[in-house]
């Protein structure tokens, strides 16, 4: 059985520039997470989408993900920096107070 000519060629001068940015890692995602849309539709019973569109449409959800984990990672930097190198180091005791 042969795929529509709209799954066989995704559109690569549409996908190229929207994908600008992104990491081998996410362009996995975006794929994986295509998939998982055009299963969905397909499971409903709903109008199938180009593979252009389906790629297109995962894009946004996988530049929200990697944003929230760069911030994640941004707070996680800064309170490293903010514990001491030992956590288990007592602070100096002032020595003209009494013990």
């Amino acid at each position: 059985m042969s795929q529509p000519e709209e799954f066989a060629r995704p559109d690569v001068a549409r996908i190229a520039p929207a994908t600008e940015g992104l990491t081998g890692a996410d362009l996995k995602r975006l794929v994986e997470d295509g998939k998982i849309l055009f299963a969905f539709d397909k499971a409903r019973s709903k109008a199938m989408r180009s593979t252009t569109d389906y790629i297109l449409a995962a894009i946004e959800p996988v530049r929200a993900n990697k944003a929230r984990y760069a911030a994640a990672e941004t707070r996680a930097k800064m309170m490293a920096r903010e514990m001491p190198d030992d956590p288990y180091q007592m602070a100096p005791s002032d020595p003209d107070e009494p013990v």
